[in-house]
């Protein structure tokens, strides 16, 4: 440009620039070539681009798809002979089926696509190989998935078709059957009654073991069909085992059932026939002993040996007459029931009759008799009851003698000169006479018995034991009180003279120093000079005792004397010495060597036992008696003993 410009002047440089020119001329002109090249290679390239981008996505989303189809066939669940399971399953495949069919021509358009995709694309021969055959290989895919579909379909549908025609033409039916047959062979089904309702279920057991018998070969058909549906079929052949092995076992146990209750048809014949049997013999037993019973004679209320004999002829008639019947007629009875029970319930009138007859006559004499056996025990109570209180009034009544006899023989002698003794037979006969009165008003309850009798019937009362007892009872009664009067009056006397006797001067601390003082001189224990003495070993002196050990050691004592010793001796007012007592009362200055610690068990037992009976204070004394060692008897001067 700055040579055309004439910026130089040379002519050389002139051609030179001219030859630059003409050859960037040249250079244009080439470059304007290739930039028309470059231009028509875009265009195309542009239009390679633009068709692999819209082949890539679908391409990819159908390999994507592909994979989702092939993963659903594998996850199908197995068949089974559960038909909801293979018909759902089913309806699965058959929308799949339809989806795949659905993306068949889209397939194609996507591969035609590639193919010309592959036409447009200017790379090297094996990588325009590859490139055909993975759109080879995706319709090949495609069109086996399809296949696979069809075939997993059809074997479903085979499936589901097979399955019913077990279950509607095979199993079901037999099932109905069988939910038909089963509660006739239920064991609440009544299976008894009277000889009418036996032959009516005879009928129907055989006619039922004919239809069982006719079902024997559907039964095998059933068994047949669904061993082929899960060796030809099922997948999972569990389900369909169950069923079999249920049908089975319903089947087997119908079977079982049937002879059961064929069995229990039998039993009920048989309980029928023995109450057939055993009805009249009830009846016959009932009405022999109703007519015994009517026979026998009143229950006597007056006469104990009658009521007794009453009472044994009872004893016997239940046991010979009464149990024998009864046992007859329970077991006539429970057969009945046992027919009544097994029996329809709108059947049972006639046996209920019978039972009803039955059992009414059972009762009928269950009451009589048990009326009898209450009166007559009644009629005993009443007769032993007076029997009892007669026997506790003689009782009573004859130690109360016994009591007085001895209180009269204790008025005798010099024992009276001693106060403390008249004031023993004093108490002993207030308690004689309190006895006396208390048991009065029982012997008044009797004579009122008695004079009730003898206006009821004079001449049976007149030769009856009881009352002749009771006249008795009363004489000697009166005597009773008569002699206790006197006696009463013989020891008011006795007291005032021991009173009299009593008040001489006697010093026991004196008479104490003197018998000491006599056993020190001689040398003798007192301890053994006491269980010398103590002749009936209870560990106790009573006055006879000590009087007898006074008068052996030469000290000659009145009863009084002895009484005023016993009485500054006997610490716990029990009216005897014990050893602690005796030892204490000759040496009080000894006092700690003879403490209550250094006694034996059986003087510490001996001693508690007297000294609580010593405190008694109650209106009627109870007597206490040693048996032996620390063992006693405490009983009332009635005769009772504890």
């Amino acid at each position: 440009g700055r040579l055309l410009n004439g910026l130089t002047s040379d002519p050389l440089e002139g051609i030179e620039c001219e030859n630059a020119v003409q050859k960037a001329a040249d250079l244009l002109a080439r470059f304007e070539v290739a930039l028309e090249d470059l231009t028509a290679s875009c265009t195309r390239a542009g239009s390679a681009l633009d068709a692999a981008q819209s082949f890539e996505a679908p391409f990819q989303d159908l390999e994507s798809q592909m994979h989702s189809y092939e993963e659903q066939l594998q996850s199908a669940e197995p068949i089974t002979g559960v038909i909801e399971s293979t018909e759902e399953q089913l309806e699965k495949l058959q929308a799949l089926k339809e989806e795949v069919a659905a993306k068949l021509p889209h397939v194609s358009e996507v591969c035609d696509q590639g193919m010309k995709l592959k036409d447009l694309a200017e790379v090297d021969e094996e990588e325009l190989e590859k490139f055909g055959e993975s759109i080879g290989d995706m319709r090949d895919r495609w069109s086996a998935l399809s296949e696979t579909v069809d075939g997993t379909c059809k074997k479903y549908s085979d499936a589901a078709e097979r399955t019913n025609d077990f279950l509607d033409n095979n199993l079901n039916p037999l099932y109905a059957w069988m939910n038909d047959v089963e509660p006739l062979l239920s064991d609440q089904c009544p299976i008894g009654g009277d000889a009418a309702v036996l032959a009516e279920l005879q009928e129907k057991f055989d006619a039922l073991g004919t239809d069982m018998s006719n079902k024997h070969a559907d039964y095998r058909a059933t068994v047949s069909c669904g061993e082929a549906l899960m060796a030809e079929v099922l997948d999972d052949k569990a389900f369909t085992a169950e069923q079999l092995e249920e049908l089975a076992a319903r089947w087997k146990e119908c079977q079982d059932r049937l002879n059961i209750q064929k069995q229990r048809l039998a039993e009920g014949k048989e309980k029928l026939s023995q109450f057939v049997l055993a009805l009249p013999d009830a009846e016959g037993l009932l009405d022999e002993a109703l007519e015994k019973l009517e026979a026998m004679d009143p229950v006597s209320h007056t006469d104990l040996s009658t009521a007794e004999a009453q009472e044994k002829e009872m004893e016997e008639f239940d046991t010979a007459d009464l149990e024998p019947c009864v046992t007859a007629v329970r077991s006539c009875l429970e057969l009945c029931q046992s027919l009544i029970d097994s029996s329809p319930p709108d059947r049972r009138d006639d046996l209920s009759g019978a039972y009803a007859d039955l059992e009414g006559k059972l009762t009928q004499l269950q009451e009589a008799a048990d009326a009898r056996n209450v009166e007559i025990k009644a009629a005993l109570l009443e007769l032993r009851g007076l029997a009892d209180t007669i026997e506790l009034l003689e009782t009573s009544i004859e130690e109360a003698e016994k009591e007085l006899s001895e209180l009269e023989k204790g008025c005798e002698g010099e024992r009276l000169q001693r106060k403390s003794e008249v004031e023993k037979l004093q108490n002993r006969l207030k308690r004689l006479r309190k006895e006396l009165v208390e048991v009065q008003p029982e012997l008044d309850a009797l004579l009122k018995v008695k004079r009730q009798r003898e206006q009821d019937d004079p001449g049976a009362s007149a030769a009856n034991v009881q009352m002749q007892t009771i006249s008795d009872l009363e004489e000697r009664f009166s005597k009773l009180m008569n002699r206790s009067d006197q006696l009463s009056a013989d020891l008011e006397d006795a007291m005032t003279a021991a009173m009299l006797l009593h008040d001489e001067a006697f010093n026991v601390e004196e008479w104490r120093q003197q018998f000491v003082a006599w056993l020190d001189e001689n040398n003798i224990n007192a301890g053994t000079l006491f269980v010398e003495f103590d002749t009936d070993k209870n560990n106790n002196l009573s006055r006879d005792e000590l009087f007898e050990c006074l008068a052996t050691c030469g000290f000659d004592m009145k009863p009084h004397q002895i009484d005023q010793i016993v009485d500054h001796f006997d610490v716990d007012d029990s009216g005897e010495i014990d050893k602690w007592e005796f030892l204490m009362g000759l040496r009080p200055e000894r006092r700690v060597q003879f403490a209550r610690e250094a006694q034996t068990e059986t003087e510490k037992i001996d001693h508690a036992v007297r000294t609580a009976v010593s405190r008694c204070t109650c209106s009627k004394q109870f007597r206490l008696d040693q048996i032996n060692a620390n063992s006693y008897r405490v009983r009332r001067r009635t005769g009772q003993r504890f």
